[in-house]
């Protein structure tokens, strides 16, 4: 395998067979995430606070809690990628 001196990544490098320019779609996965954890964390909130919930209702809103913290670890994780990824603009001299 050829060697390339493009670097993609930690782990990854440029075969020839992706496209150079590819982009993440960074801000569709962070409206994803952040509709996720405001629609899971309201569904916990709902139902650990409402009193006289059943047991089952009470094991869905801790369900829902997590996937609302596993939200919120992914969104913290798409900024950081996009902090990471964000494109380095030459400066003009003028």
């Amino acid at each position: 395998m050829v060697s390339s001196h493009s670097h993609i990544g930690p782990r990854l490098q440029h075969t020839g067979t992706e496209p150079k320019t590819a982009l993440s779609a960074y801000r569709l996965r962070l409206g994803l995430a952040v509709g996720g954890l405001v629609a899971f964390a309201a569904i916990a909130l709902w139902v650990l606070l409402t009193p006289g919930m059943t047991w089952a209702a009470s094991v869905l809103g801790v369900i829902a809690g997590a996937i609302a913290l596993l939200a919120a670890v992914d969104v913290v994780m798409i900024l950081r990628g996009m902090r990471h990824d964000r494109p380095v603009r030459p400066r003009h001299r003028s």
